[in-house]
């Protein structure tokens, strides 16, 4: 049985295609799609974020990375747009309320069909 180099390199390049075609799928995974989020969620999260973004700048302040000028401007802003989210919070109407009218838009489009 004479095999000749050039045909076993043909053969090893031929196995590692196809173990690449075959593992390629492995890999190419899609990212999750997360649904988008509804005003509510977006308001709390940007009122989470403010929070964490306040307890960041006082640590930095205690820590003397920032001076008092600097310290007292980036927190007033952050506390007005607090306010300014927590005021768009309490103009959206409670959760339950919300629920109850998307059950009676279901229950007049079930009527209607």
């Amino acid at each position: 049985m004479d095999v000749g180099i050039g045909t076993l390199l043909l053969g090893a390049a031929l196995m590692l295609v196809l173990a690449a075609i075959i593992a390629l799928p492995l890999f190419d995974r899609p990212a999750p799609i997360h649904p988008p989020l509804t005003r509510r969620q977006a308001l709390m999260k940007a009122r989470e974020d403010i929070v964490r973004q306040i307890r960041e700048l006082d640590f930095d302040y205690r820590t003397h990375k920032l001076n008092e000028a600097d310290y007292q401007a980036l927190r007033a802003e952050l506390i007005q747009r607090g306010a300014y989210v927590l005021r768009q919070l309490d103009e959206l109407p409670p959760e339950e309320e919300v629920e109850d009218e998307i059950e009676r838009n279901v229950q007049k489009l079930r009527r209607n069909q």
